[in-house]
């Protein structure tokens, strides 16, 4: 189908998809309208049907007051809204994405909640068996990671909310109390924080796609790399800790955990405190 200069149309399976690039809402409904009219059209000609009342609009820009257009679909006005749901992203008018981070987050938690009941701290499934069940969260929050993270991990807020789920599950894996940091648990579950993980994505996603020649296996090691030197900067930022403390915890991130993991990284991030609740300064005093 042909459209005029400066529209798009992106279809997969039953979803279409018009974009259309104008500096005002007049110039934006001049273009559409006539683009909605062929897509009706041509559905109509192929034996299909458009849902004219599910059909939404959202205007994509950083200005503050803009004017909307005044889209119509046979007959009906279609809605402009902050943001829409499109192949289940939720594009909003900055293109913040932090409803699609939410929503995602939630759904997520959910699922992190499930699956900690299959999970006890005492028992329960083997410690590489855990880790496994854990990859189900990293799935649900890190869909179309490659596209959103330039823009999603920007915030606090965006952070906190893919935190959110992903501690949940790293308590169950470490068999930690739910008192346990965030990144804490992160680390001892051996677990990339979320946004890490989206911008590693993007990032392998932009050198696959610009460099042919390269194997995928030695872009996303390199990528890898990067990532746990972020992780690294970001858990000692602040609080003074020497590099040798930090090699123990880069070892369990390069691999999987064992079943028998004991992690005794612990001991070294708080050489006073025993895993097992024993002080190890009144020990030293007592000798």
């Amino acid at each position: 189908m042909e459209t005029p200069s400066g529209v798009q149309l992106v279809a997969f399976a039953d979803d279409v998809c018009v974009i259309d690039i104008a500096r005002t809402g007049e110039a934006a409904t001049t273009l559409l309208n006539p683009v909605l009219a062929k897509v009706s059209a041509w559905m109509e000609q192929n034996g299909l049907k458009l849902a004219p009342t599910k059909t939404e609009a959202v205007v994509l820009t950083r200005k503050n007051k803009y004017d909307n257009p005044e889209l119509l679909v046979e007959g009906h006005v279609v809605p402009i809204k902050r943001s829409m749901q499109y192949l289940s992203v939720e594009i909003d008018t900055r293109l913040s994405f932090t409803k699609h981070i939410q929503q995602a987050s939630r759904k997520a938690t959910d699922s992190a909640t499930a699956i900690a009941r299959l999970m006890p701290n005492v028992g329960g499934p083997s410690q590489s068996k855990r880790a496994l069940l854990g990859t189900v969260v990293n799935s649900k929050m890190l869909y179309v990671s490659p596209t959103r993270a330039v823009r999603g991990t920007k915030t606090a807020k965006n952070h906190a909310e893919l935190a959110r789920g992903q501690r949940t599950v790293a308590l169950r894996i470490t068999r930690a109390y739910r008192t346990v940091s965030a990144d804490a648990s992160s680390v001892l579950a051996s677990m990339l924080s979320a946004d890490l993980l989206a911008t590693e994505r993007a990032r392998v996603w932009v050198r696959l796609d610009d460099q042919t020649d390269v194997v995928p296996s030695t872009v996303k090691n390199q990528e890898r790399i990067i990532s746990i030197a972020a992780w690294q900067a970001r858990c000692f930022q602040g609080t003074g800790a020497s590099n040798p403390v930090w090699s123990p915890v880069t070892r369990l991130a390069r691999r999987r955990p064992s079943p028998k993991e004991n992690y005794q990284t612990v001991r070294n991030q708080s050489p006073g405190v025993h895993p097992h609740g024993r002080d190890d300064s009144v020990d030293q005093r007592k000798g």
